[in-house]
């Protein structure tokens, strides 16, 4: 036993060695852009982990960053480490599993300050062009040049741009669970998606994890009982053959049905351990998953097999063996317990919804939610119609709550009856003036009905109670920016919002510019525009923006160049008057439904703080 288990070690170390790409030539030494961005500030190594991070710009900021976001990773480690029955060096000890393939005994975990150069490095290092927002990896080691090294390294890493403590500790559990996962297991097998996936949001929404996930977790439950009602949660036939692959396409080709796979999924193995006898039986699926998958890869190692034909058998046995698994420690059909799940989050509704009347109303969110996704109008009317008679139930049943007219509200918005759905959150807001829906949508009306200032305070209560919200952020920031409040404060809540939603970074970054261009910071400015060309969802005409950074910043010439590339739009026509008139440039509007506008009116004059300094 001792001789094979040897053998298989001395036959894994040339399996993998096999897999690497071959190592890149070190370019010349006038080549200093090709240089793969590498994270500076400080290293702790707190086993099993060694935390990197250049957040903060001093070094004792930067010790206070790590021990504010180490202290909980912990705790969550130390918490799943008994879940999963590991020894605290169970880390450790895959390093030395894996001896000869010289891994390095401590599980990397790098916070970045500075997004582009985290998505740099990961892409670079990994040859790929996903677009990350936190990953767990593992591969060998690259030097600056992108030659590989001779260390093997299992890393988590993630930025902190525009992601405040509780975010950050959200991208950081969910790649945790992946981490866990790949431990547990040793060999590298693929655990099926719906596990694998399931888990790590276990790890990201479990209830006492220092994010305050809450919220969130009543929001998917009412979002569940819609989807089953509606028929549409995805087939368990389906569902159980999803692999992981799949889920990164899901992500970026179907944003909503990535939402429902993660749900889903989410929700699955919540009811599966939900009692002690299924969590234990959860357990020992785990336990048969890794002995059937030592077993599969020894086979194949025998065989002689290695590299890509042999990691793509074993991306595949369990998904071949997991019904007959299932069957063997459940005592139930895999396909047959959809049934089960089904009726379990419906009668969890049932027995919450009198303390958690938002179970409801999040049910006519989905509605909205599937409206707002539809590829022809008018497939979205029956969705409208559905969430109607789903925000009128809650003003039935609950009608000193304010769900139901925060509801009516949005639905209004949606439709465009802008009129109409400012008096339904006035309403909400009687009835629930802490509400945060209530404030949340209450203050976008107001912002899209040209009373910014008042919807200031409490979308800031909104983001103090919900820091990782893109709504909440984006809002926020638009408000300030309408009513010429804290343009720096509009700067930080854009941020988080870009760092949430990647896919509408591009359209954050040019809010950020234009908050620093109405509190007269040009340079600020300038770059903030010049980064969201580069990004997602980026506005067609924020070349005009950047056209005007520049001329506040006294480059008129650029800016006339730039202007050469303008989309047809109202401000184009503005900007380039005042541009070719050889005249101050236009005031910073905002229109009637609070956006960003040049104003052929006036001349730009940033604001002032009430000490009478530029903010």
């Amino acid at each position: 036993m001792l001789l094979r288990c040897c053998l298989m070690l001395v036959s894994l170390v040339a399996v993998l060695a096999a897999t690497e790409a071959a190592p890149k030539a070190a370019p010349k030494a006038d080549g200093q852009q090709n240089l793969i961005p590498q994270i500076g500030g400080i290293t702790f190594d707190v086993p099993p982990f060694r935390f990197r991070t250049d957040v903060g710009d001093t070094d004792k900021e930067r010790k206070g960053f790590a021990q504010r976001i180490m202290k909980p990773v912990l705790e969550t480690t130390n918490y799943f480490l008994k879940v999963y029955g590991l020894k605290p060096r169970a880390f450790e000890d895959y390093a030395e599993y894996y001896s000869g393939a010289n891994y390095e005994k401590l599980v990397r975990m790098d916070v970045w300050q500075d997004y582009e150069s985290f998505r740099e490095n990961f892409q670079r290092r990994y040859e790929t062009k996903t677009i990350p927002g936190a990953f767990f990896g593992v591969t060998v080691d690259k030097d600056v040049y992108g030659k590989a090294t001779d260390t093997r390294i299992r890393e988590i890493a993630t930025s902190s741009e525009g992601a405040g403590d509780e975010q950050l500790l959200r991208h950081l559990y969910h790649e945790l669970g992946h981490l866990f996962m790949r431990t547990y297991m040793v060999v590298p097998v693929e655990v099926p998606s719906w596990i694998e996936e399931g888990t790590a949001e276990l790890f990201q929404f479990r209830i006492g994890n220092g994010t305050k996930p809450e919220a969130e977790r009543t929001q998917r439950q009412g979002w569940l009982v819609e989807i089953i009602s509606e028929g549409t949660s995805i087939p368990f036939s389906e569902f159980v053959s999803v692999r992981n692959m799949d889920n990164l396409d899901f992500t970026w080709k179907d944003p909503l049905r990535a939402t429902l796979q993660y749900a889903q999924a989410w929700s699955v193995i919540d009811f599966i351990i939900s009692n002690p006898q299924r969590a234990d039986a959860f357990m020992k699926m785990l336990a048969e998953f890794k002995r059937s998958g030592e077993e599969k890869f020894n086979a194949l190692l025998r065989q002689g097999l290695k590299g890509d034909p042999l990691f793509k058998q074993m991306n595949e046995h369990l998904y071949t063996v997991q019904e007959a698994t299932f069957k063997k420690v459940f005592g139930a059909d895999l396909l047959k317990i959809e049934t089960l799940w089904k009726e379990w989050v419906g009668k969890n509704y049932d027995k919450e919804l009198a303390k958690k009347p938002a179970l409801r109303y999040h049910r006519g969110e989905w509605r909205l939610i599937r409206a707002e996704h539809v590829k022809k109008p008018a497939e979205a009317l029956p969705h409208l119609a559905r969430a109607e008679e789903i925000f009128r139930e809650c003003m039935e049943k609950t009608p000193d709550s304010p769900e139901g007219w925060v509801g009516m509200g949005r639905l209004h918005l949606v439709r465009g009856e802008h009129d109409l759905a400012w008096p339904e959150f006035a309403t909400a807001l009687e009835k629930g003036s802490d509400n945060p829906e209530a404030m949340l949508y209450g203050g976008i009306a107001r912002v899209q009905r040209g009373d910014a200032a008042a919807a200031v305070a409490p979308l800031a209560k909104v983001v103090a109670d919900r820091p990782n919200s893109f709504t909440a952020n984006y809002w926020y920031g638009r408000a300030l920016i309408a009513a010429r409040g804290d343009t720096a404060a509009a700067v930080t809540a854009l941020s988080v919002a870009g760092g949430v939603e990647k896919e509408r970074q591009g359209e954050c970054s040019w809010l950020e510019g234009v908050a620093h261009l109405v509190g007269g910071r040009n340079r600020p400015a300038k770059l903030a525009m010049l980064r969201a060309l580069g990004q997602p969802g980026v506005p067609e005409h924020a070349i005009i923006w950047l056209a005007f950074a520049n001329a506040a910043e006294g480059e008129r010439a650029e800016a006339m160049t730039l202007m050469e590339k303008a989309p047809n739009h109202p401000d184009a026509a503005v900007l380039q008057q005042r541009l070719a008139d050889n005249k101050p440039l236009p005031a910073i509007i905002s229109d009637p439904r609070g956006r960003p506008r040049l104003g052929a009116e006036g001349d730009y004059t940033p604001v002032k703080d009430p000490k009478g300094k530029k903010k």
